[in-house]
């Protein structure tokens, strides 16, 4: 999708509706945090100004305290099972490391969210002819997620390629998968997995 954030206000703020939070915007807020710098935790995001992100679909987006930790450390691009913790509820951090968007970021009245038909994305990818024909047949896909995929959600167009063979799709149903595989003899940090299911119906029905 090409969901974006388009400021930041506070929690309690009644001009925005608030909204539940799909991977993409998950990852959309995650994206502004990494390309602005900020390092702020959960108890932040609850009781200060302009913690609270949101997005060009209109809406702002609240988390618990340990949700927005989980935000944040994707922000960092840390992705331990644990990593979430030091963003949530750390208030062990000095000024000089803390950084937050500012009346910079304050969203005017009358701001004018994007039409939502506007918001879907097209994304290509590169199959096994065992998939092309699945994606075909069932109209379900499945791969490894990669970070250029981190905005895909239902809705979003998909073209599917295997060599010469071209199929255009929709997706109905996107869903993903995230784990971590714990360390092992071999391996002494653990590992990072996620997977992606999607459901197609061709384009245009």
């Amino acid at each position: 999708m090409k969901i974006r954030v388009i400021g930041w206000t506070n929690y309690s703020d009644s001009r925005f509706e608030n909204d539940g939070v799909t991977y993409a915007e998950f990852e959309a807020i995650a994206n502004d945090i990494r390309e602005n710098g900020y390092m702020f935790t959960g108890m932040h995001h609850q009781g200060y100004k302009y913690c609270v992100p949101v997005l060009n679909d209109g809406k702002k987006r609240t988390f618990s305290e340990r949700g927005f930790g989980k935000v944040m450390a994707r922000g960092h691009d840390v992705y331990t099972s644990g990593g979430y913790v030091d963003y949530a509820f750390n208030w062990g951090y000095s000024s000089d490391e803390l950084k937050m968007p500012g009346k910079e970021r304050e969203i005017p009245d009358g701001y004018v969210p994007d039409n939502p038909e506007d918001l879907y994305e097209e994304f290509e990818i590169e199959v096994s002819q065992e998939d092309f024909d699945k994606a075909r047949d069932e109209g379900v896909l499945s791969f490894n997620h990669d970070f250029k995929y981190r905005l895909m959600s239902g809705g979003d167009y998909l073209v599917v390629k295997c060599g010469p063979s071209v199929a255009n799709y929709r997706i109905s149903r996107y869903e993903r998968r995230e784990s971590h595989e714990n360390p092992t003899r071999e391996r002494e940090k653990e590992i990072f997995v996620a997977t992606v299911k999607v459901e197609l119906t061709p384009k245009g029905e």
